[in-house]
């Protein structure tokens, strides 16, 4: 879980920093699609840091997507 939330950050972390430059160069599609997939893995990252937490000491934490 750890490294799935780690993985995710480095890709948060550069979709911030790509979306400045991208709408600075005029490129608006891109920035927009950057900013659209950041707070996708931001979502990710509340659920999976939620996960984390509830399975402290073993226990299992059942979700249901709708």
């Amino acid at each position: 879980m750890k490294a799935a939330i780690a993985q995710l950050e480095i890709g948060l972390e550069t979709l911030v920093t790509n979306e400045p430059i991208n709408i600075a160069e005029g490129n608006m599609e891109q920035a927009n699609l950057e900013a659209v997939n950041a707070s996708e893995i931001r979502r990710a990252l509340a659920i999976l840091r939620a996960v984390d937490a509830a399975n402290v000491g073993g226990k299992t934490l059942k979700i249901i997507f709708k």
